[in-house]
């Protein structure tokens, strides 16, 4: 299925968790323009907050968690242990996804701009921001609905 021209069989409310930073702009806006086009909700949720602290928590907590706890991933493989380990390969590319991740994705004020951009008429009501965890880390996120649906 395409993200960008869902099925109009598959009604109801989009939601996409942790990958809208994977759009590049004109696509992401084509899949905000799909939910507008389709008059059904969509949800935006970024388990981050684009900022350096969490920059330095992926480089830092992410794979030392990952090196203590690769001998106890199942199945077990000795391929794991060896690129873990001896040719720190997974931890290496673990901290790169993580921060080209962090710095590819979009902030609130884009999130509105991408949105603006795939429903001129202003068919839809928009918000964007961010939202802190108890525990510290932010969620960056975009919700829209049809304006009529209020």
């Amino acid at each position: 299925m395409n993200a960008l021209a869902v099925p109009e069989h598959l009604a109801g409310l989009r939601v996409i968790f942790s990958a809208f930073h994977h759009f590049p702009p004109a696509a992401a806006v084509a899949l905000l323009r799909d939910a507008v086009r389709a008059g059904t909700g969509i949800g935006v949720f970024e388990g981050a907050g684009k900022h350096w602290g969490e920059l330095a928590l992926a480089g830092t907590a992410l794979p030392v968690a990952q090196l203590l706890l690769t001998p106890f991933f199942r199945p077990f493989r000795l391929s794991r242990l060896a690129f873990t380990y001896l040719v720190p390969i997974i931890p290496l590319c673990t901290i790169w996804d993580g921060a080209v991740s962090l710095l590819r994705m979009y902030s609130p004020g884009e999130l509105l701009t991408l949105a603006n951009l795939a429903d001129p008429a202003g068919c839809y009501h928009w918000q964007a921001g961010k939202k802190s965890h108890w525990w510290g880390p932010q969620v960056t996120y975009l919700v829209g609905w049809p304006a009529a649906a209020r």
